[in-house]
């Protein structure tokens, strides 16, 4: 039976203390231990907050996939907003 779901890929968004000195790869090292294989994320991505939108002040998750899209191809947005050179 096959199915036609495109690959995907988990994903990690972690927010820490200023202060803290752990970095992806500790963070990746730890889960490694604590889940299965296949709930390790591919990456790791670290930030300095989450985006908060609105009177509830929920975390947006539009501007968290954005976020991580510019962290994954920085010139993405370049590229597409310069089509023209003249």
């Amino acid at each position: 039976m096959s199915l036609d779901i495109p690959d995907q890929k988990i994903v990690s968004c972690v927010v820490l203390d200023p202060k803290s000195k752990t970095t992806a790869t500790d963070i990746e090292y730890k889960l490694r231990q604590l889940l299965p294989y296949w709930a390790i994320p591919e990456d790791i991505f670290v930030i300095d907050s989450t985006p908060r939108h609105g009177p509830s002040k929920n975390v947006c998750m539009l501007c968290l996939r954005d976020q991580i899209r510019e962290m994954i191809e920085p010139r993405m947005r370049l590229h597409t907003s310069h089509r023209f050179p003249f």
